[in-house]
Parts: C-alpha cells; structure tokens; sequence
C-alpha cells in the first residue's frame, strides 16, 4: 500500500470532546485521564498570498490512547487557477508501534468547481462527489470545497451525506479571524479551525467514535 492509501491508514488510527473557550485559546475537556488538553496551534504567516500556487507543511501526530503511534510530515502544493484547485502532498511518515519504521508518499486531490476528487497512486479515482469533500478535511487536506458552504454565523449547521459540521465560534486566533468547527462522520469527532478568508485549514483534531482512544491533530507548520 503506499502514497494515500497509507496516508489514511494512518489518520484513521486516531475524540468526542467538548470545546471552551478561554482568554482567546481553545481547549478540550473530557480527554481521556491523564492526557493533556490539546490547544489550538498554527503558524499562517505568509497565508494571504494565495495566487496561483502555494506550499503549506504540515505536522501531524496520531495516538493511542497516551502513547504516539506516528508522526507525519507533508508538504502540500496548492494549486488555484480557473476554478480549479489542485493538491499534491509529499509526506514522510514515522511509526513508533510496535517498533520504528518510515515510508515517504505523495497524494493527490482536486476540486473542480465544487466538486472534489481523491486519486489512488495509480492515478484511478478513490471517491468523488460531496463524500470527496468530507474526506479530504477528514484525512487533513487543506482544503474542501464544503467549507466555503460555512457561513461565519455561530451554531450554523451544514447536514451533508455523511457528516454534519456546526460553527461553534467566529474570531481571531494567532492574528487570523477563524471559524471553529465542530464536525461528526460517521466513525469520529473532530474539532476544525478554519481560515475565513482563505477557506484553508489551520488546525484539525479528531478523536474516533471506536472506544479506545486513538486520536489525532494536525497543525499549519508554514506557508508561502
């Protein structure tokens, strides 16, 4: 299995939470015991450039229960012009259970219109359509065509086929006005922070709906 077939095998190792708001810092209660609360982070410097291509790293780290089951690295391209935006992301992956071991791989996704497609790294078509849209924030891409359909109002509810995403909160977080989303698929729970300009995402934790506490987050590491 490679590129992103592995990429989701491993976010999907990963929250059912509840979100606060303190002194401009979200937290999470209700973790497991003994894990530490999660607190949004990002670097969106250099964000507001966003014509024709820009590269965004991200990091991301998925757990089981209090132990770090892997770490990744992606470089994400972004690719805007006519109506169409294309990403192609070249990862590196560590494994720490049961023991170390690493792979690179690419993955790529495109949005034409408001339509998202996923490729397989044979080039074939993994998904398409609206459950496209909810598996590319699912597995952290940067983008969804479903968040431009968030309006910035809290307790807005978007229902889609398979997810249902409501805006928990609207303001500034590390200089970026955000929204604050709180998203259910049909295995899991994730918090979301997404730029209101840009539309891309910042930040992603998720917790899966299967009792054993595998979560993971994701976080904006640079962007130019």
């Amino acid at each position: 299995m490679g590129g992103y077939g592995m990429r989701r095998v491993a976010l999907l190792v990963g929250f059912a939470v509840i979100l606060v708001m303190a002194s401009g810092v979200l937290y999470y209660t209700s973790l497991p015991r003994g894990m530490a609360e999660p607190v949004v982070r990002f670097n969106a410097t250099g964000l507001d450039n966003l014509d024709g291509k820009v590269t965004l790293t991200y990091e991301s780290r998925v757990y089981s229960g209090r132990k770090l089951e892997l770490n990744t690295t992606t470089v994400f391209t972004v690719t805007r012009e006519k109506g169409r935006t294309v990403m192609v992301g070249e990862f590196r992956t560590d494994w720490w259970l049961p023991s170390h071991s690493s792979f690179n791989g690419t993955d790529r996704a495109e949005v034409i219109g408001s339509r998202a497609v996923i490729y397989q790294p044979d080039g074939s078509i993994f998904v398409e359509g609206e459950k496209a849209g909810v598996e590319l924030f699912r597995v952290g891409y940067p983008y969804s065509p479903v968040f431009e359909r968030l309006k910035p109002e809290k307790g807005y509810t978007l229902k889609l086929c398979c997810a249902n995403l409501t805006v928990e909160d609207v303001g500034g977080i590390n200089g970026r006005d955000c929204l604050m989303v709180r998203a259910e698929t049909e295995d899991a729970v994730l918090k979301l922070v997404i730029d209101s300009k840009t539309r891309l995402l910042l930040w992603e934790y998720g917790v899966l709906k299967d009792g054993e506490s595998h979560r993971w987050e994701e976080w904006l590491v640079s962007s130019n």
